[in-house]
């Protein structure tokens, strides 16, 4: 009896390792600041091709940038801002900010460049840039209804 409930044990064990390995979720990153109270799942297609800089303007707004790089130069993927509301109202317009929700005292908007200026930023157009690297900045480019589903507020 003893031998059974061991080989019984090992067989669960060896269950759970199995399927532990078999998630369906994706292996898309999270990237949470818990001091902004926001989440962020990053695209499994940015993997390990970017980085993300934290940058305290002032005391009314902070922004996360997050980027990639493509020979020495630093490609602007998204911009994540958490704005007071004076500041909303003064840099929306200014800083091309687009609304993603609010919380408190706190307005959650989000900013990036087209994809045409990166193209340019890079020194062409699009179509001038070897296949591959277009490919991948097209992959990293996120349509916004994308990005809102990807950003939450805590």
């Amino acid at each position: 009896m003893k031998k059974n409930s061991i080989y019984f044990f090992l067989f669960i064990l060896f269950i759970n390792i199995v399927f532990s390995g078999c998630n369906t979720s994706s292996s898309e990153h999270m990237y949470t600041n818990k001091k902004l109270g926001i989440q962020f799942k990053v695209p499994e297609t940015w993997d390990k091709n970017y980085k993300k800089v934290h940058i305290k303007e002032k005391d009314s707004y902070e922004h996360i940038v997050f980027e990639s790089r493509y020979k020495g130069q630093n490609v602007i993927l998204l911009e994540l801002w958490v704005l007071d509301k004076n500041s909303w109202i003064k840099n929306k317009d200014f800083r091309k900010l687009n609304y993603l929700g609010s919380r408190n005292e706190n307005i959650y908007a989000y900013s990036r460049p087209k994809f045409k200026s990166i193209m340019e930023n890079l020194g062409g157009d699009i179509g001038m840039l070897e296949p591959s690297i277009e490919k991948r900045l097209k992959d990293m480019y996120i349509s916004p209804e994308e990005l809102r589903e990807r950003f939450i507020v805590e």
